[in-house]
């Protein structure tokens, strides 16, 4: 939210300190919003791969039950930090990020390919 406030020399004190009393506030309410921001993310706690169930645009493989999954946004991110956090731990994947598709069927088109010309898998060991 971007806070304009035109004070000029007609203004009255009362207004000029009332436009100061809401600038600070605002700056205080700006300032209080990138601290919960700070707060740790999903990368610095463990979070479980997804459950690969729900059909969605984000190809990603699954390194333990080794195969292509098609997942929608909330389980493509939570593979993300699944991978993330295991790379930071220094522990295997169990959840590899691939790629985004424009739609279901896109990825599902890609999800086939990489199944048929048994495509390597081998990201999964780093």
């Amino acid at each position: 939210m971007d806070m304009v406030l035109k004070l000029d020399r007609t203004s009255s004190k009362k207004t000029k300190i009332l436009g100061i009393v809401i600038l600070s506030i605002w700056l205080i309410s700006e300032f209080l919003r990138s601290e919960q921001s700070a707060e740790p993310t999903n990368e610095e706690t463990y979070v479980s791969p997804p459950s690969y169930e729900v059909l969605g645009r984000g190809l990603v493989y699954n390194c333990k039950g080794k195969h292509w999954a098609c997942v929608n946004q909330e389980a493509y991110f939570a593979c993300r930090n699944n991978m993330n956090w295991n790379s930071k731990n220094r522990k295997p994947h169990e959840c590899y990020t691939f790629n985004v598709y424009a739609s279901d069927e896109d990825c599902e088109v890609i999800q086939r390919y990489n199944i048929n010309t048994l495509a390597k898998t081998d990201f999964c060991n780093q």
